[in-house]
């Protein structure tokens, strides 16, 4: 076994649609706030680059869950965030 190769990830099909849910979400913020004239700032779904590349690979099932489950919450919190920024325009 190549003890260097990650043992647990989402389907190949999974990734595709997470990545590009989260990338679409972001961009989307990203839009609304640069309609806000005094926002100079916007929420990040995943701040350091770590959440998404978790999930292609990890090293335990925990790592893997956990990443899923603060990914999922950023992304809900993604949609709050949304609201507000159309609220603010």
């Amino acid at each position: 076994m190549d003890l260097l190769k990650p043992r647990f990830f989402v389907n190949q099909e999974l990734e595709r649609c997470i990545a590009s849910t989260a990338t679409d979400m972001q961009g989307l913020l990203e839009q609304a706030a640069d309609l806000i004239q005094d926002r100079d700032s916007h929420f990040i779904i995943d701040p350091e680059d770590v959440l998404l590349p978790s999930l292609w690979g990890c090293s335990t099932i925990s790592e893997l869950v956990n990443a899923w489950s603060i990914l999922r919450g950023r992304l809900k919190r993604a949609q709050l965030f949304f609201k507000k920024y159309d609220s603010e325009y």
